[in-house]
Parts: structure tokens; sequence; C-alpha cells
């Protein structure tokens, strides 16, 4: 119980974590019900990803705004910092990918099958994870990620066995594994914002 506490130390908390759970799994749902009959999309999907990030950060400066305090505002922030947001433009680009890569994907994958196949990241992301935060996994950490991985193999062993449709097969194999490097940099994410913590609001970043 205690370590719940520590983990959410108000209910504000939670409900932020239990919607981005809820969202992020239901991101794929949304995307797949707005296909057509014919698996396309009628609308203009890099619009879509533009419209919300730019949504993204109208909500981040306004809870800068609403909580800074005796900070300086946003743009002074920013620009104090340019150096960091320089760093930043490498995982924002790969983000970028990211998001675009999911509706290519999701064209071609049914949801259930999306989101399997995208857990093997948490794999490569394990091995990134230790060398670049220098911690060593747990030995039990290691055989859920053995698990992990038999189960895309599994997931994935009918679709190798039907025979290529042609090249349209070959862009979106190399899509869902060009999403594992892609999704690895939620982990140079992380990094930055533990060595720029204590000199920057997390929201800035």
């Amino acid at each position: 119980m205690e370590k719940f506490k520590k983990l959410f130390p108000n209910k504000e908390g939670f409900i932020v974590f239990a919607l981005y759970i809820i969202l992020f799994v239901f991101q794929g749902v949304f995307i797949t019900a707005s296909k057509t009959e014919n698996g396309i999309y009628d609308y203009n999907t890099t619009l879509v990803v533009f419209l919300s990030e730019l949504l993204k950060l109208f909500i981040s400066a306004a809870l800068y705004t609403y909580k800074r305090g005796d900070k300086p505002n946003i743009f002074k922030a920013i620009s104090n910092n340019y150096n960091l947001l320089l760093q930043y433009f490498i995982p924002s680009l790969l983000y970028c990918f990211y998001n675009n890569l999911a509706f290519i994907n999701l064209s071609h994958y049914d949801p259930t099958s999306y989101y399997i196949l995208l857990q093997f990241r948490v794999v490569l992301t394990a091995f990134i994870f230790q060398f670049l935060f220098k911690k060593k996994l747990a030995f039990i950490q290691w055989i859920s990620l053995g698990i992990l991985t038999l189960g895309c193999m599994l997931k994935n062993f009918d679709a190798a066995t039907i025979t290529s449709k042609g090249d349209a097969d070959i862009v979106i194999s190399v899509a869902m594994y060009f999403k594992n490097p892609v999704n690895n940099t939620n982990v140079e994410s992380e990094q930055m914002r533990k060595d720029k913590k204590p000199l920057l609001d997390v929201v800035v970043q």
C-alpha cells in the first residue's frame, strides 16, 4: 500500500495515469474506426498528427502558466534554456515519425495485433535502459521480457506462413520494425528530464 501511495501521492496523479492508459489503448481503436471500407483514410493523417501535437503544446503552456508561481513566464523560460530546446528536436522528430507510422501500421493491422507487436519495443528499451542508465535488470524482469518476446513471436507466427502480397508488405514490415528504435526515444527524453529536472520545470520540458 505504501508503494502505491508513493506512485500516486494524490488522486489527480492516479486519474492522469488512468486517462493516459485509456487514451493510449483507444488511440488504435479510434484510428481503425476512422478508416473507410477500403482500409484507407479519407482525411490528411499528417494534419491530424500536427493538430494533436499543437493541442499538447497549448495544454502544456496553459498548465505551466497556471502553476508557475514565481517562475519566469514560459517564453523567458524557453529562451533561457534554448540549448535544451535544440536537444529536444531529436526526440520530437522521432515522435513525429512514430505518430505517422501509427496510421500506416493500423491501416494493415488490427488494433490487437498492432499493440502486441508494438510491445516488442519493451525488449529493446530494456537493453538501452540498462546501458544508458547503468541499471541492471532483475532476474524476474528478464523472464518477463523473454515471455513478451515469445508472445510476439507466436502472435506473428501465422502471418509469417502467409505468402507475401508484394512490395506493400515489405514497406509495412519495415515501418513496423522502424517503430522500435523510434519508441526508444522515450529513454532519451527521460535521460534529459533527469539531467535538467533541478533546473527546469518538467512541463516546460
